[in-house]
């Protein structure tokens, strides 16, 4: 149902959250991340690597900005 996919969808976006967050503190660069970050735990949206790599990279731009 739709509940399951949003659940889903939330649980696929915090995953990446997490991993960027963690790359990040670890000093990794975003081509690096985009490399590392793992979501085959979702194989509905973790298999899409170009909007995948987009999102990592948009992530890390945010959290890296300076405020």
């Amino acid at each position: 149902g739709e509940t399951g996919t949003i659940k889903l969808q939330r649980a696929y976006l915090a995953s990446m959250l997490d991993q960027v967050r963690r790359g990040i503190a670890a000093g990794k660069t975003a081509d690096q991340l985009v490399k590392d970050v793992d979501l085959s735990a979702f194989p509905g949206y973790g298999a899409n690597t170009v909007s995948n790599a987009r999102s990592i990279r948009n992530m890390y731009r945010r959290l890296t900005a300076k405020r």
